[in-house]
Protein backbone atom coordinates (compact mmCIF):
# COMPACT_ATOMS: atom_id res chain seq x y z
CA UNK A 1 0.00 0.00 0.00
CA UNK A 2 1.54 3.39 -1.05
CA UNK A 3 1.12 6.41 0.95
CA UNK A 4 0.06 9.64 -0.80
CA UNK A 5 2.20 12.40 0.84
CA UNK A 6 0.97 15.78 -0.22
CA UNK A 7 3.33 19.41 -0.33
CA UNK A 8 1.16 20.66 2.87
CA UNK A 9 2.03 17.80 4.73
CA UNK A 10 5.37 18.92 4.71
CA UNK A 11 4.92 22.56 4.61
CA UNK A 12 2.95 22.18 7.77
CA UNK A 13 5.10 19.90 10.04
CA UNK A 14 7.72 22.33 9.06
CA UNK A 15 6.12 25.57 10.25
CA UNK A 16 5.32 24.15 13.77
CA UNK A 17 8.99 22.84 14.17
CA UNK A 18 10.14 26.32 13.44
CA UNK A 19 7.28 27.71 15.60
CA UNK A 20 8.34 25.35 18.67
CA UNK A 21 12.32 25.41 17.72
CA UNK A 22 13.11 29.10 16.51
CA UNK A 23 12.13 30.94 20.14
CA UNK A 24 14.43 28.41 21.95
CA UNK A 25 17.59 28.79 19.19
CA UNK A 26 17.46 32.54 19.52
CA UNK A 27 16.76 32.42 23.18
CA UNK A 28 20.17 30.28 23.47
CA UNK A 29 21.87 32.54 20.42
CA UNK A 30 20.63 35.71 22.71
CA UNK A 31 22.08 34.26 25.37
CA UNK A 32 25.71 33.55 24.38
CA UNK A 33 26.93 37.02 23.41
CA UNK A 34 27.58 40.20 25.16
CA UNK A 35 26.26 42.96 22.96
CA UNK A 36 23.83 43.60 20.23
CA UNK A 37 24.70 46.88 18.28
CA UNK A 38 23.98 45.96 15.18
CA UNK A 39 22.69 43.15 13.28
CA UNK A 40 25.53 40.78 14.41
CA UNK A 41 26.50 40.29 17.72
CA UNK A 42 29.68 41.11 19.10
CA UNK A 43 31.66 39.53 22.34
CA UNK A 44 30.93 35.86 22.57
CA UNK A 45 30.78 34.41 25.96
CA UNK A 46 30.10 31.34 28.33
CA UNK A 47 30.38 32.96 31.48
CA UNK A 48 26.66 33.44 32.07
CA UNK A 49 26.25 29.75 31.66
CA UNK A 50 29.67 29.31 34.05
CA UNK A 51 27.83 31.47 36.36
CA UNK A 52 24.65 29.73 36.93
CA UNK A 53 26.20 26.12 36.64
CA UNK A 54 28.23 27.06 39.50
CA UNK A 55 25.50 28.66 41.44
CA UNK A 56 24.30 26.31 44.35
CA UNK A 57 20.83 27.47 44.17
CA UNK A 58 20.41 27.00 41.04
CA UNK A 59 21.48 23.54 41.18
CA UNK A 60 19.34 23.08 44.13
CA UNK A 61 15.93 23.95 42.04
CA UNK A 62 17.16 22.09 38.98
CA UNK A 63 17.37 18.67 40.44
CA UNK A 64 14.06 19.32 42.75
CA UNK A 65 12.56 19.98 39.60
CA UNK A 66 13.83 17.13 37.92
CA UNK A 67 13.04 14.83 40.98
CA UNK A 68 9.40 16.60 41.08
CA UNK A 69 8.72 15.60 37.95
CA UNK A 70 10.44 12.52 36.71
CA UNK A 71 9.37 10.18 39.59
CA UNK A 72 5.76 11.00 39.96
CA UNK A 73 5.85 10.08 35.92
CA UNK A 74 7.66 7.14 36.77
CA UNK A 75 5.28 5.45 39.09
CA UNK A 76 2.16 6.96 37.31
CA UNK A 77 3.82 4.94 34.62
CA UNK A 78 4.21 1.57 35.99
CA UNK A 79 1.14 1.66 38.49
CA UNK A 80 -1.44 2.59 34.77
CA UNK A 81 0.74 -0.83 32.94
CA UNK A 82 -0.32 -2.94 36.16
CA UNK A 83 -3.69 -1.70 37.01
CA UNK A 84 -4.57 -2.03 33.00
CA UNK A 85 -2.88 -5.46 32.90
CA UNK A 86 -5.12 -6.82 35.43
CA UNK A 87 -8.17 -4.96 34.57
CA UNK A 88 -7.52 -6.39 30.77
CA UNK A 89 -7.01 -10.11 31.94
CA UNK A 90 -9.95 -10.01 34.82
CA UNK A 91 -12.25 -7.31 34.05
CA UNK A 92 -12.12 -6.74 30.46
CA UNK A 93 -15.86 -4.92 30.52
CA UNK A 94 -14.27 -2.18 32.54
CA UNK A 95 -11.10 -1.53 30.39
CA UNK A 96 -12.33 1.66 28.10
CA UNK A 97 -13.18 3.59 31.81
CA UNK A 98 -10.22 2.24 33.67
CA UNK A 99 -8.15 3.87 30.49
CA UNK A 100 -10.13 6.95 31.13
CA UNK A 101 -9.69 7.25 34.51
CA UNK A 102 -6.09 6.29 34.41
CA UNK A 103 -5.41 9.05 31.76
CA UNK A 104 -6.58 11.63 34.85
CA UNK A 105 -3.41 12.25 36.48
CA UNK A 106 -1.67 12.80 32.92
CA UNK A 107 -3.82 15.49 32.02
CA UNK A 108 -3.81 17.18 36.08
CA UNK A 109 -0.23 16.93 36.42
CA UNK A 110 1.49 19.96 34.84
CA UNK A 111 -1.33 21.77 36.91
CA UNK A 112 -0.34 20.27 39.92
CA UNK A 113 3.41 20.70 39.42
CA UNK A 114 2.88 24.42 38.61
CA UNK A 115 0.99 25.47 41.37
CA UNK A 116 3.59 22.83 44.08
CA UNK A 117 7.12 24.12 42.20
CA UNK A 118 5.66 27.82 42.92
CA UNK A 119 4.78 27.23 46.22
CA UNK A 120 7.95 24.63 46.62
CA UNK A 121 10.54 27.38 45.40
CA UNK A 122 8.42 30.64 46.93
CA UNK A 123 10.66 29.71 50.27
CA UNK A 124 7.02 29.73 52.14
CA UNK A 125 5.90 26.95 54.11
CA UNK A 126 2.76 26.05 52.72
CA UNK A 127 0.42 22.34 52.05
CA UNK A 128 1.85 22.26 48.63
CA UNK A 129 5.22 23.11 49.37
CA UNK A 130 6.13 19.58 50.38
CA UNK A 131 7.43 17.49 47.42
CA UNK A 132 6.06 13.83 49.03
CA UNK A 133 2.44 15.87 48.76
CA UNK A 134 3.41 16.69 45.34
CA UNK A 135 4.53 13.15 44.20
CA UNK A 136 1.17 11.61 46.23
CA UNK A 137 -1.16 14.34 44.84
CA UNK A 138 -0.57 12.70 41.56
CA UNK A 139 -1.82 9.15 42.41
CA UNK A 140 -5.29 10.15 43.83
CA UNK A 141 -7.47 9.68 41.00
CA UNK A 142 -5.80 6.60 39.97
CA UNK A 143 -5.99 4.90 43.42
CA UNK A 144 -9.30 5.56 43.66
CA UNK A 145 -10.16 3.65 40.79
CA UNK A 146 -8.04 0.36 42.39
Amino acid sequence: MKIKTHLWDGLILFLVAAFLVLPLALTFFYSVFTEWMDILPTGFTLNFYAGIFSDGAFINSLLRSIVISIVPVVICTIAILLVLYVITLYVPKLEKYIEILCNIPYAIQGVILAAGIISLYSGKPGFLSCWWVLTASLFCPMYSVV
